[in-house]
């Protein structure tokens, strides 16, 4: 009887495992798995813009991605709309049941969505405002504009008291108009946003709470809410409050105040560092933070210098080597730390060489095993796993050849080779000199070669087309990533202009600009 006993409950706890395993397949095969974010005449808020001449102030981009979300691979992406379009469509793909969505918002500021797994969202302006609609739902407007309705109702001025204390771009601004020196008049507004701080947090607690018992906000929304106001909170204090600072300033102390009245408020937050918040992004700018102040001042700087001009960066090739040591994080964050100092070493090619950039990227690829981030990594640096001699163009036709061909091609000739970006607002300035410079001398044996160094052709062909570049020969770098030709040109900086002779044989390489038409002109003349 007890094997008979036995055998009915093993064959029962087998039934129900079935049926919760149909029952969650059931509930997956229903969830869309994505987000979809409809925008009505879309702004770009990217950049602000001054309001008395309407040109851009100050701001992170102005190429219309926007709209910023971490996937489910923990990847950080902006995504793409089309400005002023009638409507432009967004997708978000995702299978976790609640996603955070940011929206840049001022140019240096950002509204902070969060929208479940099947929604469909509907954005429209108000002059520049975003107001986001849950068209699949009901959801009071309010609690899915948190962010822009805090801006409204509850700030102090033009941006949240917290916003203007991590921000320097809006302290220079207010900078201008200071006879202080740059220290003192950082201070004193960081002691008067902090004080702003201890003023208008107390606000949003209490509107949450408020929310939370009438029923208008839910449970996800709440917590998503509290918990970064907890962590802007904790980015602040962190830079305020650094380690090797001996005397804590004014508004140190008192972003410390504000935590502390938040901690007794809602002690159920948890404020310390948790895996489960890697989504979040007021988090992942916390731990970013955390990180950078652990290892500051022990990460050397690298300097690069051009003409005119001059650059530093963290050498991250020791800070890929330093965090690979370390017991200071959970294997999650420093998969995400180390994906970030990859991202960071191959978008400056200027200061690491190819055989490292290949060398740390191969490193990361055994050290983590996350085929999606590499596949990342490898797609949006267009990174080839090989060091090529030659320089290889591409032409809007996708049509490629070396560099080498291009010049043996015009030969008897003298090339004015322009490098340049789409993003590259001093590339761009120089656009119509340059067009005038072909103008006026088109009687003279010249080949103006433009040679975009844009990792994709999509931005680079819509620039062509915006600035009307259609003078001259234009051409995208193929190989930037992993040419030792282009590497040992030594360009550090764009715009660069190079100039060869009637011979094929570079006799400038670093001439004078299109704006500097006389010099530009006499240095012609040399080879013409």
């Amino acid at each position: 009887m007890r094997y008979y006993y036995l055998c009915f409950f093993t064959l029962l706890l087998t039934i129900m495992a079935c049926t919760k395993e149909e029952q969650v397949s059931e509930v997956e095969k229903e969830k869309p798995n994505r987000i979809v974010l409809i925008f009505n005449k879309p702004v770009k808020n990217g950049f602000a813009r001054n309001p008395e001449t309407g040109k851009p102030s100050h701001g992170r981009t102005n190429q219309g991605d926007e709209v910023q979300i971490v996937d489910d691979h923990h990847i950080s992406r902006r995504l793409t709309f089309e400005e002023g379009a009638e409507y432009d469509t967004i997708v978000i793909n995702s299978k976790r049941d609640q996603v955070e969505m940011k929206l840049m918002y001022k140019g240096i500021d950002d509204l902070t969505y969060l929208f479940q797994n099947g929604d469909s969202v509907m954005f429209t302006y108000e002059g520049i405002k975003p107001i986001a609609r849950i068209m699949n739902r009901e959801a009071a407007s309010e609690v899915v504009n948190f962010s822009l309705f805090i801006r409204d109702s509850l700030a102090f001025s033009d941006h949240l008291a917290i916003t203007f204390l991590q921000n320097p771009l809006l302290k220079i601004r207010e900078l201008d108009d200071s006879k202080m020196s740059f220290d003192e008049f950082f201070a004193k507004l960081d002691e008067e946003s902090s004080l702003k701080v201890i003023e208008e947090t107390p606000l949003y607690y209490d509107l949450l709470d408020q929310w939370k018992e009438q029923g208008i906000i839910d449970a996800h929304q709440y917590q998503f809410r509290l918990e970064n106001i907890a962590r802007t909170l904790q980015t602040s204090d962190v830079a305020l409050n650094r380690p090797d600072i001996e005397k804590k300033s004014t508004a140190g102390n008192n972003i410390k105040k504000a935590i502390e009245a938040f901690e007794a408020r809602y002690p159920e937050i948890e404020m310390e560092r948790n895996d489960s918040l890697l989504y979040n992004s007021a988090y992942l700018r916390y731990l970013a933070n955390a990180i950078a102040m652990r290892y500051r001042g022990k990460i050397k700087m690298i300097s690069r210098e051009g003409r005119g001009a001059g650059a530093r960066t963290l050498n991250h090739l020791q800070r890929y080597d330093s965090i690979r040591i370390t017991d200071f994080m959970s294997p999650l964050e420093k998969k995400i730390t180390q994906y970030n100092t990859m991202n960071a070493m191959l978008s400056q090619p200027k200061f690491f060489s190819i055989a490292n950039r290949l060398k740390y990227l191969n490193r990361f690829k055994n050290d983590f095993q996350d085929s999606m981030m590499v596949k990342e990594l490898i797609t949006r640096y267009d990174i080839k796993f090989e060091i090529e001699d030659e320089i290889l163009l591409e032409d809007t036709n996708g049509n490629k050849a070396s560099l080498e061909e291009i010049i043996a091609s015009h030969s008897g000739k003298v090339i004015y080779v322009d490098f340049w970006a789409s993003w590259c607002a001093p590339c761009i300035r120089e656009m119509p000199h340059s067009k005038q410079l072909q103008t006026d001398m088109n009687d003279r044996d010249i080949v103006y070669l433009y040679l975009s160094s844009d990792r994709k052709a999509s931005p680079w062909k819509r620039a062509m087309d915006k600035h009307e570049l259609n003078m001259g020969l234009h051409y995208r770098l193929a190989n930037a990533s992993t040419s030792k030709g282009l590497e040992d040109m030594k360009i550090m900086f764009i715009p660069r202009y190079m100039i060869y002779d009637r011979q094929g044989m570079l006799v400038n390489e670093d001439a004078p600009r299109p704006s500097e038409v006389d010099l530009l002109k006499q240095e012609f003349a040399r080879y013409l």
